[in-house]
């Protein structure tokens, strides 16, 4: 039986459908390069602005733009960068142009996408600059065309719950002396993010009725969302403000309910602050005490507590919580001599004394027996401070600011041969040399005519020193006093070059110069 024949597909039908194939291929090939090489140029364009490369950046995004007019993320930031551009010029009116162009190419973006609410704001943005702009160009004219308060309203109308819209409207609206609608607007924003009350209280905009509104819109947040703890905490600052201590009292705990076991030292403290302001005395070292046991830094705790109970101006309660936590807590060193600082500070320096004698009583402290003598030198017992500083050195021998302070001492009371001894002392432990010391030593020893003691001094000083003129003019005067006279005018003549304006070393130079001759 014979093979029927394959049925032939007709040359011009094969042709044709190839044909309308690469068509089709091209025609999408057409239709997605444009698209990829708009993308190219917005990538590096983005690329540019954020490196502040401005003008590279806004050609790229012109070219993306070519490219694909319905791209309005390279609209969006063609605008951006055309807007950046005018607020860098140096007059009004080229800042004026680039503003206009950014807000026509918004309004483009904006008839692709007018549901996007980036670029209603971006519109406000360029608007508001067209405003501030047209005032600076036409001081005479009382109205603006430019309005941008519609654009912030359909930013909000798509984002509503934006606080960066909220915000930069609120600063429009008080600038353009809206006042009824400012206080809808931070109302709005308070009960949304409580904590913008830190932001808005720096702003010129702040004011009675303004606070006023941010309370409202707190309570707001609190009927709407009972467990908003940042409601309740600013709340309280508010009511602190206003003095109503209970009222704040009140509110503190409620945030506290809803922190549970995340409650920090600090908050404590906040809490224990508002009960001293009350004179609530009991709870307020209640909640310090609290504050210690959680606190991750006993010693900053501790001081900050004292700050607290200082400027409160409660330090007899204070003595009491000292006694307290004395009792509750093993305080180190450095704690029970903050306390004693307190104490000074305020003139109660029997409680400091007895507050550093039981710290020396335990383990002898350099820095308690330094504060003992910082007392003893106020109250005049200059005997018990010479003791109590020496002690102090004699714990820590490097430390220089004790050193000085013996020193000093030594000095005031004419015990000059330990004087000596105790700056060669500071010499000796001194990390690295100090001409300074050297001079203190110099002038020490001149003091006692040992010239040429005070000689070696000055030009170990000048060593460490070279253009310091004090001392070669030092030197010169003590080669005086031993009657070098050559060498006086040497060292006099180093002085003048090194300070030409010093009258006094000119004319000691000049007239030991008309000597030698």
């Amino acid at each position: 039986m014979a093979n029927k024949p394959e049925k032939q597909t007709p040359p011009a039908f094969r042709y044709a459908f190839c044909a309308m194939t690469l068509f089709l291929a091209f025609a999408g090939v057409y239709a997605i390069v444009p698209r990829f090489i708009s993308q190219l140029y917005y990538t590096k364009a983005r690329r540019l602005q954020k490196d502040k490369r401005l003008d590279l950046a806004l050609n790229s995004y012109q070219k993306a733009v070519s490219y694909q007019q319905r791209n309005n993320m390279a609209r969006k930031g063609l605008a951006e960068v055309l807007l950046n551009t005018g607020i860098i010029q140096n007059s009004a009116q080229e800042g004026f142009y680039y503003a206009q162009n950014a807000k026509d190419e918004y309004v483009r973006a904006s008839f692709y996408n007018p549901i996007d609410a980036e670029i209603a704001y971006g519109l406000a943005g360029a608007e508001n600059r067209l405003e501030l702009l047209y005032q600076t160009l036409h001081p005479k004219e009382k109205n603006t065309p430019y309005d941008a308060l519609p654009y912030f309203e359909k930013a909000i109308r798509l984002r509503p719950n934006s606080i960066t819209f909220h915000y930069a409207m609120a600063r429009y609206l008080y600038r353009r002396g809206n006042s009824e609608a400012l206080l809808k607007t931070v109302r709005a924003m308070a009960r949304m993010y409580p904590p913008i009350y830190n932001y808005l209280k720096k702003e010129p905009l702040w004011s009675f009725k303004v606070r006023e509104s941010v309370k409202s819109g707190l309570l707001d947040a609190i009927h709407q969302h009972p467990s908003t703890a940042s409601a309740h905490q600013i709340i309280a600052l508010l009511l602190e403000e206003d003095k109503e201590w209970d009222n704040a009292i009140s509110q503190y705990q409620k945030a506290l309910e809803f922190k549970e076991h995340d409650i920090s030292a600090e908050d404590y403290l906040n809490l224990g602050r508002l009960f001293l302001e009350s004179n609530q005395i009991k709870d307020a070292q209640l909640n310090f005490i609290k504050g210690l046991y959680v606190s991750p830094s006993v010693e900053k705790t501790f001081s900050a507590i004292g700050s607290i109970f200082k400027a409160a101006n409660h330090m007899d309660d204070y003595y009491a919580f000292y006694q307290e936590t004395t009792a509750r807590f093993l305080l180190s060193p450095e704690m029970q001599i903050t306390s004693a600082r307190f104490f000074i500070d305020l003139k109660q320096y029997r409680r400091a004394q007895r507050i550093l004698e039981g710290i020396n009583r335990q383990n002898p402290d350099a820095r308690a027996y330094y504060w003992l003598a910082r007392v003893s030198e106020i109250e005049k017992d200059f005997d018990a401070m010479e003791l109590q500083i020496q002690k102090a050195t004699v714990l820590d021998p490097s430390n220089m600011k004790y050193r000085q302070m013996f020193y000093g001492l030594l000095r005031r009371l004419g015990k000059l041969d330990t004087a000596e001894r105790e700056i060669d002392l500071m010499i000796q432990h001194s990390d690295t040399p100090s001409p300074q010391l050297y001079d203190q030593r110099a002038k020490l020893r001149q003091h006692r005519k040992d010239y040429a003691g005070a000689v070696e001094d000055w030009k170990s000083a000048i060593d460490l020193s070279p253009k310091n003129a004090v001392f070669y003019a030092d030197v010169a005067e003590a080669y005086i006093k031993m009657g070098n006279l050559p060498q006086a005018l040497k060292y006099y003549q180093q002085a003048v070059q090194l300070d030409p304006g010093n009258q006094g070393y000119a004319g000691n130079y000049k007239k030991l110069k008309g000597e030698s001759s």
